[in-house]
């Protein structure tokens, strides 16, 4: 299985993602566990078995929900991590994933290029060896997993619950996070708002993909594009902002700070939101830039429900591929 976005999965597994059968009997959602590693459940597939982790980028939520969730399902997490792998400068990514197939059973990469990482993919195909985007300048699949599975929690839906109709506005640099986040609302029905000032929304191409995929599945949920954040949020249950200056892009704070002016999270900009609309945010945050301090730490957050889904949505993921593939 290669996953490099959320279009990989269909829509019956991103419901399965939402709501496993496991859910609750020991794995990381079961909220005694709070995640914890010693209460492991391995999946046969990964008994025994090594995944390997490659980071071209820093990270934090990501490389820890990825060893958690290996070991969780029974497999070593082996970690290659900036420049000692040095992908298409020490060797080619082609000759990279040829090793990581013949070594492990899974093949995690968060990388600076979506297209390398699709190169990896096709030689990862050659082996039968699963693949996964743990983040690129295209995509991040398993952070908009995370994040449908605590809407869910959030509101309390059950594993034979219809899925509720609602509205997300995301708010801030239309980038990978909120191209997969769009993707995944999409598909299970919920409409979604992109607010970002001009120079930073998405494009034609980008629109039409998306609708595209919205017909695919089926889905009646509407998409819409706009540059008032008030309106963005007058009508949303759900408000998610992430970083202003992505990872790995050029640009200063002060520059940051005066483009998407208007659009940050804070106090003023709930009283525009419904009373009962909760908060989001993907993580590392800069306070007092795309979200105000007091707003993550608020009753209205869901930010560390979010960051502790991250090893829910991993595990989930992993057992998933173990039983598809």
């Amino acid at each position: 299985m290669i996953v490099d976005d959320i279009d990989a999965l269909s829509v019956d597994q991103l419901r399965w993602l939402l709501a496993p059968p496991s859910a609750g009997q020991g794995d990381a959602s079961d909220p005694g566990t709070h995640g914890r590693l010693h209460q492991a459940n391995p999946s046969p597939r990964f008994v025994g078995a090594t995944m390997a982790g490659v980071f071209e980028h820093p990270s934090l939520r990501t490389r820890s929900a990825f060893a958690g969730a290996a070991h969780r399902v029974g497999a070593l997490p082996v970690f290659f991590v900036g420049d000692e792998v040095g992908i298409d400068a020490r060797e080619s990514a082609e000759d990279v994933a040829h090793l990581l197939a013949e070594h492990h059973h899974l093949i995690g990469a968060r990388l600076r290029h979506h297209s390398t990482f699709m190169r990896m993919a096709r030689v990862a195909t050659e082996y039968q060896c699963p693949i996964v985007n743990l983040l690129t300048d295209w995509a991040h699949p398993t952070q908009a997993i995370a994040d449908i599975i605590t809407i869910a929690e959030r509101l309390k839906v059950g594993p034979e619950d219809p899925l509720p109709h609602l509205r997300i506005a995301y708010l801030g640099e239309a980038n990978n996070v909120a191209r997969s986040l769009a993707k995944a609302a999409l598909a299970l029905g919920w409409d979604i708002t992109i607010a970002a000032p001009q120079g930073h929304q998405f494009g034609v191409d980008d629109v039409a993909s998306l609708e595209s995929y919205r017909s695919l599945c089926g889905s009646d949920a509407r998409l819409e594009l706009t540059d008032d954040p008030s309106a963005a949020v007058r009508e949303a249950n759900v408000l998610y902002t992430d970083v202003w200056i992505s990872m790995g892009a050029q640009g200063s704070v002060e520059h940051a700070m005066e483009e998407f002016r208007g659009f940050g999270i804070d106090e003023q900009l709930l009283l525009a939101a419904p009373d009962d609309a909760f908060v989001m945010h993907c993580l590392p945050a800069h306070r007092g830039m795309e979200i105000e301090g007091s707003v993550i730490d608020s009753d209205r957050s869901v930010v560390w429900l979010q960051a502790r889904n991250r090893l829910v949505a991993m595990e989930r993921l992993f057992r998933l591929i173990g039983e598809e593939d």
